[in-house]
């Protein structure tokens, strides 16, 4: 046999084996997480009307429609801080039915306190944003708490299963303490995966809610897509979350585009005293899946709301924008739309009846 066919065979034979090895470790590793049944996928069919031949479908054009024109980034400061960011140490009270209290734990971890219970959204203390621990983007804010810190918790809520908001470690390290996790269809998977019990797992559709006393957690649309590897996208839902008891509203816009889901929020919900909303790791190239900042402020005009709170920023760079830009061009976005535009510290715990107080710009003169 020639040479170059016997090299051509070895390479052949490499090129093979590399793809089954990672075809091995998409399938096996972990992090990676679950896989729908076919029973599970007949349950999506009959509940979501976004689930069509084993995707959750692009209905609502998150990859469709017209270029915006903003710029990726205003601010001057670099992807990631040079200088330490503050991080406050948050005061846990016990839950009180009477009051509503927040903690931004940084990126899109909050916990709400509200109706006597401790709901922690999308947690995630992980030095990287990686299904490793050697690489991927690294975090520049620590967390404010340990997982022994936070309080015993009745719900954890996820958004959608990427890196950055459902963290295989957290799930672990916060089973033990957590009543019940409320996901979008398809992510139970991942969670049982992981050893978590299915009979705490609640897994919802987009309008189904979850009642408890006076509290209704309602699993809302949000424009964006899924995918923990390579091989499948969209295979769970992603969402945003609303909250709503006999006093107040909150709204959590989870990872989205710009669209018309707000104002169909609107139309069911009513206003919000308070919306928490990703405005961060934006792109032109994927503006769709991600709201700049400008576009965040034309949202909460949509839903009549004037108190927002930006999230999904100062943790981890994942965008091509100065770390601080999400920030900058909300403030600037907001006053030209006469919104109340509140940005406590990372790990500041804020009452719901005080929050407009908490105005501090605190990034301004950090590098």
């Amino acid at each position: 046999m020639k040479r170059w066919i016997k090299a051509l065979i070895t390479t052949i034979i490499v090129i093979i084996t590399i793809i089954i090895f990672v075809l091995l470790i998409l399938r096996f590793w972990p992090s990676f997480g679950g896989q729908s049944s076919s029973k599970d996928e007949k349950d999506y069919a009959a509940r979501s009307a976004v689930f069509e031949n084993g995707k959750f479908g692009d209905l609502m054009g998150s990859f469709s429609g017209d270029e915006v024109s903003y710029p990726n980034t205003v601010s001057d400061k670099g992807a990631t801080p040079t200088d330490p960011i503050p991080v406050r140490k948050p005061s846990f009270d016990e839950a009180d039915p009477e009051d509503v209290s927040i903690t931004w734990m940084g990126h899109s971890t909050v916990l709400i306190q509200m109706s006597g219970k401790n709901i922690l959204i999308d947690p995630i203390f992980s030095d990287r944003s990686s299904p490793v621990g050697f690489a991927g983007p690294k975090r520049f804010s620590e967390p404010p708490v340990t997982f022994e810190e936070l309080p015993k918790l009745d719900y954890i809520l996820i958004t959608h299963d990427h890196f950055d908001h459902l963290d295989m470690a957290a799930i672990k390290q916060l089973d033990e303490k957590t009543d019940r996790f409320l996901v979008p269809l398809g992510i139970e998977n991942d969670l049982e995966r992981w050893g978590v019990p299915a009979d705490k797992i609640i897994a919802v559709a987009w309008w189904e809610s979850e009642k408890t006393d006076d509290l209704e957690i309602v699993c809302a649309p949000s424009k964006h897509y899924s995918m923990r590897n390579m091989m499948d996208r969209n295979e769970t839902l992603w969402c945003s979350w609303i909250f709503v008891n006999d006093s107040c509203r909150i709204y959590d816009t989870g990872d989205t585009g710009y669209g018309d889901h707000f104002k169909e929020i609107y139309k069911r919900y009513g206003s919000f005293d308070l919306v928490l909303s990703d405005g961060a790791q934006y792109n032109s190239q994927w503006a769709n899946v991600h709201m700049f900042p400008e576009q965040e402020a034309q949202a909460m005009e949509d839903m009549h709301s004037t108190v927002v709170w930006p999230v999904h920023w100062a943790a981890y760079s994942l965008a091509p924008h100065a770390w601080d830009d999400p920030a900058e061009r909300i403030v600037t976005a907001g006053e030209e739309k006469g919104l109340d535009v509140v940005t406590p510290y990372i790990g500041e715990t804020v009452k719901l009846s005080e929050i407009s107080d908490h105005k501090e710009r605190w990034w301004k003169d950090i590098r």
